[in-house]
């Protein structure tokens, strides 16, 4: 079986890479999404480069998808139908956990392809905390770089995931920000080959987040 893996550099999705690699093997490559106005990774805000090297770090390829505003399902089919023509793969991994309107889109993208989605993180919502504790006992370590403001303040971001995290999320909202309450970068895990580690950064705020904008990373040799 070939596949490959829907990518943000998040959590979610490297739990789902995680899942699938012990279940399939070893995806064919990343996919990650880039808006051609912005140049930078969808809600998680960071640059190209920055998935670059977590891709080297993983040991596993990387392609970027670009597109222009209203026109994401036409270069998306685009993208899926070359990638499967060049690499025959025959199945996509998905890192959605249980918002099923998302779900509902993604099959019927898959099956216009005749590609199949698989979504090995799949959960029901009141399941969100022990999976929480599931991604954390594996041993992943994720920086917070995006806050939605309704849900967190400042002083989480540029944090590691945590099992604060979960304790404060635990009945105020998903602790696996399955809603958009936060968005993470991987730096670390069972999957990596290297670390990597965050050395310059700056502060951006608007009016519903605080982001971080990833300057310069790097491996961390001191692992």
């Amino acid at each position: 079986m070939k596949y490959i893996v829907s990518w943000s550099g998040g959590k979610d999705c490297c739990l789902a890479l995680h899942k699938a690699q012990q279940l399939y093997g070893s995806p064919t490559l990343l996919l990650t999404s880039v808006p051609e106005e912005s140049n930078s990774v969808m809600a998680h805000g960071y640059r190209e480069e920055v998935l670059r090297l977590q891709s080297e770090a993983l040991d596993t390829p990387i392609e970027f998808m670009y597109f222009k505003p209203k026109q994401y399902r036409e270069a998306y089919i685009s993208i899926l139908q070359s990638i499967k023509k060049s690499h025959g793969i025959t199945h996509v991994v998905y890192g959605d956990l249980y918002l099923n309107e998302h779900k509902i889109w993604l099959e019927a993208v898959c099956k216009q392809v005749d590609l199949t989605p698989l979504f090995p993180a799949w959960i029901q919502p009141d399941e969100s905390y022990e999976l929480f504790k599931e991604y954390l006992a594996l041993g992943f370590k994720a920086i917070i770089v995006n806050i939605n403001k309704q849900y967190l303040d400042k002083r989480w971001l540029g944090k590691i995931i945590d099992s604060d995290l979960g304790d404060f999320a635990k009945g105020k909202f998903c602790p696996m920000a399955e809603h958009g309450e936060y968005h993470s970068l991987v730096i670390d895990g069972p999957l990596f080959k290297k670390a990597l580690k965050i050395e310059e950064y700056t502060e951006v705020e608007d009016e519903e987040c605080y982001k971080m904008n990833i300057e310069k990373i790097v491996y961390n040799e001191s692992r």
